[in-house]
């Protein structure tokens, strides 16, 4: 009875893992065919397959532009259900450096739908989509007709979201301070914070807001925050970036909706560093503060000042207790999925980063399991490393998974070990 019980099972797994694979695309047909049959035509593109973090172009066919047909066209993105992803059209460069014409869409119920007329269809040569979540499959189907297309919850009910509360008004911003008073309040948390250093610079930034620097950094890990003045009542977004000045690597950024810039990151050795910096109301002063704290003593230098300022970048990050030690075991591999197995002792915890020593990664996702529990981290593909702690009840081995994506990319993972625990804490 039971071979006959797990058959069934097997069978049953795959029908109901062949009928969701079918869903996307048995939803896409079905649009496709409720256009046609309301007089319009209809192109149905290529499935595309996406990861996060990498957004691709989309290449509308020439016949969807139209450019001298007063038509519409209107454009249907479908992922699953439960799946976030964006598109937008991308603003055009002005002379200033600032965006114009450009548009952010969000899916709702895994969907996005997208309508221009006439000579707006131009728009759609900018067109780009973006997942926020790790992987997925998406289908586009496009109408062209006399007007925009039916809404992909009339064509398809399933997909229908439900009734969406209007975004309730926050009300105006509170005013901002002036840049002395914001930066006197940075200075006292920074303090708390105890670092060996902290030093100031001032720079001006050009009539529209934006600025680039060289800066020195020192060897070790570096909190940069950077404060814009006020100018009237011109608001403040002030957004910012440091490349390495040597190969313009990517060392942090910051691209959040706030008045001022953080930045956190580790330097494996004294290096210069351009910053790019934009927002600021127009040609105010804009203050640096980097406040400076020592590399942990136990990250390897052998692999390099990259590796170096990786590691401890990873660790600082998910504010790691202070690694003094050597690494217990060391590890390097290449862009791709690796799995290894690394002896770890009953009763104690253990640290371990991973970080680029050269190329391009995209991603650099860790995670290890031990006995029944799995821990992960992932770099976002904004940082060079990625970092987890664990500890182990019984286990004599830790189960470990890097998944490394990327250009010409070589890595180095360590691990240290913190300490022993009692077998029942924290359970």
């Amino acid at each position: 009875m039971r071979p006959i019980v797990f058959w069934l099972a097997i069978a049953l797994t795959f029908l109901l893992a062949g009928r969701a694979k079918a869903d996307l695309g048995s939803d896409a047909e079905e649009l496709a065919r409720r256009w046609a049959a309301s007089g319009r035509k209809t192109i149905r593109l290529p499935p595309m397959f996406l990861e996060h973090g990498r957004p691709r172009a989309v290449r509308v066919p020439e016949a969807a532009l139209g450019h001298r047909e007063p038509s519409c066209t209107t454009i249907a993105f479908l992922t699953g259900r439960s799946t976030d992803f964006v598109v937008r059209i991308d603003p055009l460069a002005t002379p200033k450096h600032h965006g114009a014409g450009g548009h952010l869409e969000r899916s709702i119920a895994g969907a996005v739908l997208l309508s221009q007329c006439g000579a707006a269809r131009d728009a759609f040569i900018r067109l780009a989509i973006e997942l926020r979540v790790a992987r997925s499959a998406v289908e586009t189907v496009i109408a062209i007709g006399d007007g925009p297309a039916i809404p992909i919850a009339e064509a398809l009910p399933q997909r229908a979201s439900g009734p969406i509360a209007p975004l309730a008004d926050p009300g105006p911003r509170s005013p901002l301070e002036p840049l002395s008073v914001r930066a006197k309040h940075a200075e006292q948390r920074v303090k708390n914070t105890g670092p060996a250093s902290t030093h100031t610079q001032v720079f001006a930034a050009e009539a529209d807001g934006t600025g680039r620097e060289v800066v020195r950094l020192e060897e070790g890990c570096h909190r940069v925050e950077i404060f814009a003045e006020l100018l009237g009542k011109s608001p403040i977004d002030l957004d910012a970036e440091l490349r390495e000045a040597a190969t313009e690597r990517l060392m942090a950024r910051d691209r959040s909706d706030a008045s001022d810039v953080r930045l956190d990151f580790c330097s494996g050795t004294t290096t210069a560093a351009d910053l790019l910096f934009a927002g600021a109301p127009g040609p105010v002063p804009v203050l640096l503060m980097d406040s400076l704290y020592p590399l942990p003593k136990g990250v390897p230098t052998m692999w390099g000042a990259r590796a170096r300022g990786g590691l401890s970048a990873a660790l600082w990050r998910r504010k790691m207790p202070p690694i003094d030690t050597e690494p217990i075991e060391q590890r390097l591999g290449v862009a791709g999925l690796t799995s290894m197995a690394i002896s770890v002792e009953p009763g104690n915890c253990y640290a371990m980063a991973i970080a680029a020593m050269r190329g391009d990664p995209r991603s650099l996702t860790l995670s290890a399991r031990v006995d029944t529990r799995v821990t992960f981290d992932s770099s976002a593909g904004v940082l060079d490393g990625s970092a987890l702690a664990f500890c182990s009840s019984g286990a004599e081995k830790a189960y470990v998974e890097t998944e490394v994506r990327g250009s010409a990319v070589a890595w180095v993972l360590a691990v240290w070990q913190l300490g022993s625990r009692a077998f029942d804490e924290g359970r």
